[in-house]
């Protein structure tokens, strides 16, 4: 089975990216590391209480965040940081487990989308890695559009505090097999092609 992994900004194209790979090669799966936040934001609310010195509402755990979401200072950049590094080991382990479970199903191909992906061990693991990015010009309207379609409210300072505490996850990722930029005009799957050439032509 080989593994091929996408990371990237948010609303950069990772769900697209892993979409059309997953289309494009047979008998393939898709773990999402987003799925598994909700559970992790449960897993880990002392860590969210301690670094935040807030209560964690387990049945509401999104709207926990509302109570911080004002807060942009260089701190809230550190705490945020640290809340993901705090939670970022569950991810990775239920993303594993997924992939074992791909792996016993037979298939040929698993695709991995997750914004911290590069700093797991599946990412040295890979035989692919995909790094999705955009400008902000281009890319925080779709942010915009996709939270208010979630219907939750848009705070554009606390988006961009939460991408700097994981900036440095994008910017120092090593071992990229391809960087896109996506302009959203359809260049992704363009820019695709080579790897599926250079996937089929390995199997």
């Amino acid at each position: 089975m080989k593994i091929i992994c996408v990371a990237g900004q948010v609303c950069a194209g990772k769900t697209t990216t892993t979409d059309i790979i997953a289309r494009q090669l047979p008998n393939s799966a898709i773990v999402r590391g987003d799925n598994f936040l909700k559970s992790a934001f449960i897993n880990h609310k002392d860590d969210f209480e301690e670094i935040y010195n807030v209560p964690f509402d387990i049945d509401r755990p999104y709207e926990s965040f509302e109570q911080i979401r004002y807060d942009i200072s260089a701190e809230s950049v550190n705490k945020y940081r640290q809340y993901c590094n705090a939670f970022r080991p569950y991810i990775e382990q239920e993303i594993l487990k997924e992939v074992d479970e791909n792996r016993k199903q037979a298939k040929d191909f698993v695709v991995i989308d997750y914004i911290a992906l590069s700093v797991f061990e599946i990412w040295k693991l890979a035989d692919y890695r995909i790094m999705i990015v955009s400008n902000n010009e281009l890319r925080l309207p779709k942010l915009y559009q996709r939270t208010i379609d979630k219907g939750n409210e848009y705070n554009e300072d606390f988006v961009l505090m939460r991408e700097k505490a994981v900036a440095d996850v994008i910017e120092n990722a090593t071992g990229i097999d391809l960087l896109i930029e996506n302009k959203y005009d359809g260049n992704i799957e363009k820019e695709l092609l080579c790897l599926y050439r250079k996937i089929m032509n390995s199997n």
